[in-house]
Formats: structure tokens, sequence, C-alpha cells
């Protein structure tokens, strides 16, 4: 009755090895990824007109830090599309992330931040009047990430 806790603690420390069986692939995990909120406002702009104002909260809530593109060369990609249904549309494609080699800023676990980008009247008019679905994308060390920021109608109206 004494010898059945070391077998057991034999064929456990056996069962853990770090060795994998002959002919077993490991796949490595795919990497930790932000939890991203993204709005957007109609705010008015200095000559009385109406700009997109589009906002990300990022939370790291992974227990590793991960390291986020930034910087002038890389703001917060904002995709405006077509979209009648005013649904969600997870469109996102390598366009939408930023080069290479750019400067990161570190999101330590836990931590959050909160990027935006206004898109001024002037280039809104280049749409034609209609609903409109806009994403985002932020860029990491590892991936690239979209998220959903909603449905507007351009032209833009005040926000209420």
């Amino acid at each position: 009755m004494r010898k059945a806790p070391i077998v057991f603690i034999a064929l456990l420390a056996g069962g853990c090895s770090s060795d994998a069986p002959t002919g077993t692939v490991r796949r490595s995990l795919p990497p930790p990824t932000l939890t991203v909120i993204a709005t957007t406002r109609s705010v008015t702009n200095s000559q009385g007109g109406q700009d997109l104002e589009v906002t990300a909260r990022l939370q790291n809530s992974t227990s590793v830090h991960i390291q986020l593109v930034s910087g002038l060369q890389c703001p917060l990609f904002v995709r405006l599309f077509l979209d009648p249904s005013g649904e969600f549309s997870g469109l996102l494609d390598g366009t939408m992330g930023c080069p290479t080699g750019l400067p990161t800023m570190d999101i330590p676990p836990g931590a959050s931040l909160t990027l935006s980008r206004t898109i001024p009247q002037d280039s809104l008019v280049a749409f034609a009047p209609g609903k409109y679905g806009v994403n985002i994308a932020i860029t990491t060390n590892g991936y690239v990430q979209g998220a959903w920021a909603g449905a507007i109608d351009l032209p833009l109206q005040p926000s209420q």
C-alpha cells in the first residue's frame, strides 16, 4: 500500500517530461491579443463643420507585454466602406497594417490606453452620402488586429 504513492509520483513525473513522443507535431500558440473596443462620434470642427472622431480603447488582458507599433508613421488605421446594412463587418487585411521597424510602445499586462484619430470634414466630402461602416486596425510586433467601430451616416450630423 505504501508503494502506490511512489508509483503514482513516478508516473506523474514521467508523463510531464518535455520530450515529445515521436511523430508528435508541436504547434505554437497564437500570439496574445489585445481587447479592442472602437467607437465613432461626430465632433464640431473650428469652422463649424463635422469631423469624424474614431477612438480605440486597447486593454492588455494577457499576462505578457505586447508591443504596439505607434508614432506619426503609424497612427490608428481607419477604414470607411459603403455599408447600407449598418451591420457589423469584420474587414481586415494586410494593407491595414504598419510596416516593420517602426517605434513601438509597450503595453504591460493589465494596462490600457486609448488611441484616437480625427477624419476631417474635407476628407469626408469625398464620400457619397449614405451609410458607411467603420473599421479600425492596430499593429503589434506580431500581428494586425482589427475591430468594428460602428456605422455612420454621411454627411455627418452634429452629435446629439
